[in-house]
């Protein structure tokens, strides 16, 4: 399925063709982590481009820690999620070797992955001691192309 939008007058007509788990680590807690333990979580996205196959990859880093202990990290992967964009020259520009890549489109690409992110970390965590630390719902327009 292919999903298709109108942004800033200019169409973006993707689909996702992958979700890949590309790391992940799980370490055992210091002491013991309650139900109403509260998580930190160092999120960074990372995009590229793959112009031959018109193609952008989002790529979410998270490390998770406990507010009490933020230099121990609880966990950390990271997902991509691979977008084919069926009108990419609309969407991407390349040009001199700088990329340039449209605003509103890139904030929906990021919205998906952190979302996807977000259920990739609920499976790896289920039955361990991170069980309830779900990833929260963050503003994709706070990241800028990396």
């Amino acid at each position: 399925m292919s999903f298709q939008t109108e942004l800033n007058n200019v169409l973006l007509n993707f689909q996702i063709k992958s979700v890949d788990l590309i790391k992940s680590s799980v370490q055992s807690p210091k002491s013991p982590i309650s139900e109403t333990q509260v998580f930190s979580f160092n999120v960074s996205l990372e995009q590229k481009v793959d112009s031959n196959n018109k193609c952008l990859i989002v790529v979410t880093h998270v490390e998770v820690s406990t507010v009490e202990d933020m230099d121990y990290k609880l966990a950390s992967c990271s997902v991509a999620c691979l977008y084919s964009i069926a009108n990419y020259s609309d969407i991407v520009k390349v040009s001199d070797n700088n990329v340039s890549i449209n605003e509103s489109s890139l904030v929906i690409l990021n919205s998906i992955a952190l979302s996807t992110t977000r259920g990739v970390l609920s499976q790896l965590f289920r039955g361990t001691n991170l069980q309830h630390a779900v990833l929260p719902v963050i503003d994709p327009k706070a990241f800028r192309r990396s």
